[in-house]
């Protein structure tokens, strides 16, 4: 697999799930709009490795295929769910990209990304997760939890406050998985 079948493969995808692919993303990421089945992404090659493109692309539309009517847009997310559900939704949108990813793409990067995403969202309420793991959730931290962290993700690199949050994100994760 390369980037250009990466990209017609979230195209077929995006299609069958009748969801808008928009290319207007600066830095490499992505965000989902659910109700409005649009998702925007940073054009193919903005990084050195289109697979640090295609997880998220994937991640993005398992929202689309999971919430469909959940959410309006992606700030709403921010105003009024608590942060419990949005991991949950967040657990279900890294759970459809594995199951709907191109085996051929390295699983392996897709959870050592969803590792770090996941992570953040488990931070903003770290006590009830481990107290109340919902079954997705604590699925999918197991099974990020176990994949082994490559090296483009080790964390020596980093400045030692990106190095530390980093850490604690994937110790969020390490945590959740023990505790569902």
């Amino acid at each position: 697999m390369n980037q250009q079948d990466a990209a017609r493969h979230i195209e077929q995808l995006a299609k069958q799930l009748g969801a808008k692919l928009f290319f207007d993303v600066d830095i490499y990421g992505a965000v989902a709009e659910t109700v409005s089945r649009t998702v925007h992404l940073s054009p193919w090659g903005a990084s050195d490795d289109w697979r640090d493109q295609y997880w998220p692309a994937l991640h993005e539309l398992g929202h689309v295929a999971t919430e469909p009517h959940k959410r309006t847009d992606f700030f709403e997310q921010f105003v009024g769910i608590p942060p419990e559900k949005i991991a949950e939704f967040e657990a279900e949108a890294w759970d459809w990209a594995f199951q709907h990813g191109n085996p051929e793409a390295d699983i392996e990067v897709g959870k050592n990304l969803a590792r770090l995403a996941l992570g953040g969202y488990v931070d903003r309420a770290p006590k009830h997760f481990l107290e109340n793991p919902s079954p997705v959730l604590g699925r999918v931290a197991r099974e990020i939890a176990s994949a082994p962290r490559l090296r483009k993700y080790e964390t020596t690199a980093l400045p030692p406050r990106w190095r530390n949050a980093t850490n604690r994100l994937i110790q969020n994760v390490n945590e959740l998985a023990n505790a569902a």
